[in-house]
């Protein structure tokens, strides 16, 4: 009888899907989450259609550790019997790349009240930041705290010098915000006020927004695209969530 073993590849923040589908190893990506978002190991564990009845309250939001199983049972056609099945992630929308895991792991959530995922971080989230941050020096502002991990990663860089992050949600703000200062000694701060209200007339280098359930919503923001041209009109940097650049 001959045993097929599974290849799993160790999961890093530079990770890239060798093929269709890939499978990264559990335990490294897990490690490689609570190194980026240290606070996240004491999140209370659940799943995204049953979330905890401890989740953090943050507004309108809860937050929590979604546990995403390696398989799950489901039926392939109505009707018939479920059959263990393993679970994907998409990498980008319109790819036809997924990622899998070699066990269960953990995703940190924030989720609505109608158990939809504001932010979570996953592997397509970090794919579709890395031209952002790689775009950030000087000032820079961010428009929407997600979950801090993007502006953990801009306040890393060396080529950054201080970092402004603008929210509407004052909860998620303050919680992220004040975990953000613990951890690092660049000067950041917090504004609570919408992005589109925030002044941008202001000194700055540049300016990465992230405000939308998807990252596609922004070729259809109006207010966005205007404020974005202002920007770049003044010869500052002005860019947003999925923008897929190389440079």
């Amino acid at each position: 009888m001959t045993t097929t073993v599974e290849e799993t590849i160790k999961f890093t923040l530079d990770f890239k899907p060798l093929q269709r589908y890939t499978v990264f190893d559990a335990e490294a990506y897990n490690k490689l989450v609570e190194e980026q978002l240290p606070w996240s190991k004491e999140l209370p564990r659940g799943e995204v259609n049953n979330p905890p009845k401890n989740a953090i309250k943050l507004g309108e939001f809860r937050l929590f550790n979604a546990v995403f199983p390696k398989f799950s049972m489901r039926s392939t056609f109505l009707f018939s019997n479920p059959k263990l099945h393993r679970n994907w992630l998409d990498i980008v929308g319109g790819s036809d790349k997924k990622v899998g895991f070699s066990g269960d792991v953990l995703l940190p959530i924030l989720q609505d009240t109608d158990g939809r995922a504001w932010m979570s971080l996953t592997p397509s989230e970090m794919v579709t930041q890395r031209s952002q941050i790689r775009r950030t020096s000087g000032k820079t502002i961010i428009a929407g705290m997600g979950m801090g991990w993007f502006a953990a990663q801009v306040l890393q860089r060396k080529k950054v010098t201080e970092v402004v992050i603008v929210d509407d949600n004052k909860d998620v703000l303050d919680f992220f915000g004040s975990r953000l200062k613990a951890i690092y000694d660049k000067p950041i701060t917090l504004v609570h006020t919408s992005a589109y209200d925030f002044d941008w007339q202001q000194s700055f280098n540049v300016a990465v927004w992230d405000i939308w359930r998807a990252f596609d919503y922004a070729a259809f923001d109006k207010k966005y695209l205007k404020i974005k041209d202002d920007i770049e009109k003044a010869g500052k940097v002005c860019t947003q969530w999925g923008t897929m650049r190389r440079d």
